[in-house]
């Protein structure tokens, strides 16, 4: 079984939401992009993302260019990233 190489971004993206005169929301996007060792991207791999603070999971797939997203509301900083396709072994990080 081959091991995949995983690069992950993430970072807060504060998103206006409501109207004026009432306290924003802010959520949190983490995003990243699932590639193999030789850089190729890893199309339908399921990632499994964890919100340490309250242990929320939310999975998604990666679109056609490898790429995935997850918006968390309310944000809260600090994530385990879980991505496994078929045909490669899970890769864990935070």
């Amino acid at each position: 079984m081959r091991s995949a190489f995983f690069s992950i971004i993430a970072f807060a993206m504060v998103a206006s939401t409501g109207v004026p005169r009432v306290a924003l929301a802010q959520s949190e996007s983490v995003r990243g992009r699932v590639t193999d060792d030789s850089g190729r991207v890893v199309v339908a791999a399921e990632v499994h993302i964890t919100r340490s603070t309250d242990r929320l999971v939310q999975v998604t797939r990666t679109d056609s260019a490898g790429r995935y997203r997850v918006d968390f509301d309310p944000g809260s900083g600090d994530y385990l990233v879980f991505a496994v396709a078929e045909g490669f072994r899970g890769v864990r990080r935070r």
